[in-house]
């Protein structure tokens, strides 16, 4: 059973000028179930389309990465485009998934001559702030609940203790939004914040000069998130004890001494509680500019109590790194985020937008189209967020003409934001031909049997022309985007394709490569060491012709004779993984699976 941790974690910073979180006192003794088993998230993570190895927490260098290496979102999300070809505007998911819709309810003080900040500073902020997150694959889109509220009122306008951000905090207080506080400063116990938040909680402080990280990393702490330099108490990670203290590594465990968690490993139970965040020192002034690559630059080499060197991320958001720097979660904090989004607190959330937009999917590189939220609300401001290559023509309304560019990504979402007042819209995701019509279907199939569905890209009003192998037959579909096939006795191995007109005025191609077995025989997965000696069982020592095809495009790999189970075949130069292997003699032939190790 998880137990409460010794000694209490409410983090104050006192760095010049950072932020105050504040261990929300009403959940102080929640216990979050991913505290000592990180792996929780993953649970939380793949309800939400988040498809990551289930041996990911498992297996994190002391930089938390998966096997040394940096996930790519586009590889653990449903994209489908490749890494090269996501949107700069940023995106939330292309195939399903859940999208939180939260309302923000936004007051700006003032001393009764100046405001905190003006509409579009508010405005622009939250704009970049939803970037931010649609970047990291984070499912929330924020709108701005009617109406930003300006209050003249010079005791807030200037935040000079605690006192005055509690009163402040109950006085103006929409228990159905998340309440952000924007003042002109906060001095509290003579140190400069430049905000303030809950963990968690609905209500967080941004002082004036606020940028889209500052508030993206305030929300953090609000959806239940930690610094990454937490530490206990007062103390920051680098001034924490053994106990407390999260270190580099991250499969060094609790010990028994320190009386909580004993066994886990510390990652999970100390700092942040999260292993995919590496274990730092505050980095505050100790970080480079973006322009000379956010480098971790101590004045001297800062070790943890084990004699080990930080390995920090200075990008994360939740750090105290450069602010220009901050641009990513980590897949646990995610994980995180999400969970606490579940929870009770949360309950003003909403999973469908307050409008939607129409407009095609589908485009090709230099036609315009026309997009619009039919049911928007007059007198207020869209702001449409599209690739930086595209142009768009009424910009401001909402019934606008978009160009898509000549250069670009392929996949893209269109993210529409309603200053000041007026709902959430709905993304909508699309997609640039890109020449190439994709097909899904089976990769193998029985000859003397009809293979089933083959399934191409859909283009609306184009006409799709099936070609198949030899002793192939097409049964239905021809014209379509889905046809069946099937093969006779002698149906050979290879390529099934379509083609697609018109699609952006030209014939676009496709293809995938299909195997065929014997019988309908389904293949047998075998060992390497074992190849030769289940090719010749029950079988005369009788010259073999083999053959050795990838599985990922039906190229052959490898060709080879052999005569006896006990010949010298050297696959050194085939890489791990699994792959097809037909072999043939005069008197024997089949079709089974290599697994190469």
């Amino acid at each position: 059973m998880l137990t409460l941790a010794l000694a209490s974690e409410r983090c104050y910073a006192q760095l010049d000028p950072q932020c105050q979180d504040i261990e929300n006192p009403l959940y102080a003794k929640e216990i979050k179930r991913h505290i000592g088993n990180n792996k929780y998230l993953l649970e939380v993570l793949k309800e939400h389309e988040f498809e990551l190895p289930d041996d990911y927490f498992d297996n994190l260098d002391n930089r938390g990465l998966y096997k040394g290496k940096l996930l790519p979102l586009e590889k653990v999300k449903k994209f489908k485009a490749d890494s090269e070809n996501i949107s700069d505007v940023g995106r939330t998911m292309v195939y399903g998934g859940t999208i939180y819709y939260l309302p923000l309810k936004i007051y700006v003080y003032s001393d009764g001559v100046n405001d905190a900040a003006t509409v579009a500073q508010v405005n622009d902020v939250v704009q970049q702030t939803m970037v931010s997150f649609r970047q990291n694959g984070v499912p929330i889109e924020l709108y701005i609940k009617c109406s930003i509220v300006f209050i003249p009122s010079p005791l807030y306008y200037n935040i000079d203790s605690d006192a005055e951000v509690n009163s402040m905090f109950s006085s103006f207080y929409d228990q159905n939004a998340m309440n952000i506080h924007i003042v002109n400063s906060a001095v509290i116990d003579g140190k400069s914040l430049a905000g303030r938040a809950d963990r968690p909680g609905n209500r967080l402080l941004i002082v004036k000069g606020w940028s889209s990280t500052t508030l993206a990393h305030e929300l953090g702490h609000n959806f239940g998130l930690k610094h990454t330099h937490h530490g206990s108490g007062i103390n920051d990670n680098e001034n924490c004890d053994n106990c407390f203290q999260e270190p580099v590594s991250r499969t060094m465990t609790q010990p028994i001494l320190c009386g909580n968690f004993t066994g886990r490993k510390k990652c999970e139970v100390n700092n942040d509680d999260l292993c995919d965040t590496p274990a730092e020192p505050n980095l505050q002034s100790r970080v480079s500019s973006e322009q000379t690559g956010c480098l971790y630059q101590p004045q001297t080499t800062l070790n943890d109590n084990w004699g080990v060197t930080w390995q920090p991320n200075t990008r994360n958001i939740m750090s105290y790194s450069t602010r220009e720097c901050r641009n990513a979660f980590t897949y646990g904090q995610i994980g995180v985020i999400l969970a606490e989004l579940q929870t009770s607190k949360f309950n003003f959330k909403s999973t469908s937008a307050t409008y939607s937009m129409t407009g095609p999917t589908q485009l090709c590189r230099g036609q315009s189209y026309s997009y619009s939220i039919p049911s928007g609300p007059t007198n207020y401001t869209y702001n449409w967020k599209i690739p930086s290559s595209w142009s768009i023509s009424g910009q401001g309304t909402k019934n606008v003409t978009i160009t898509v560019g000549q250069t670009g990504p392929l996949n893209n979402t269109i993210y529409v934001d309603i200053s000041s007042c007026g709902g959430s819209v709905a993304p909508k995701n699309t997609s640039v031909d890109d020449g190439i019509v994709n097909v899904s279907g089976p990769t193998q199939i029985a000859n003397n049997s009809q293979a089933g569905f083959f399934t191409a890209e859909q283009y609306s009003g184009a006409y799709y022309t099936w070609s198949v192998p030899s002793g192939w037959f097409i049964q239905s579909g021809q014209g379509t985007s889905m046809a069946s096939l099937g093969a006779y006795s002698n149906g050979s191995p290879g390529w099934v394709s379509v083609s697609a007109y018109p699609v952006c005025g030209q014939t676009i191609y496709g293809s995938q490569f299909v195997m065929v077995t014997s019988g309908g025989s389904q293949y047998r997965v075998i060992e390497d060491g074992n190849l030769l000696k289940e090719i010749f069982v029950d079988n005369n020592l009788i010259e073999t012709s083999v053959e050795i095809y990838s599985l990922l495009n039906g190229q052959q790999i490898m060709s080879f004779t052999c005569l006896s189970p006990n010949d010298n075949v050297d696959l050194s130069s085939i890489p791990k993984g699994v792959f097809l292997v037909r072999f043939q003699s005069e008197k024997n032939e089949g079709t089974l699976k290599l697994l190469k190790q």
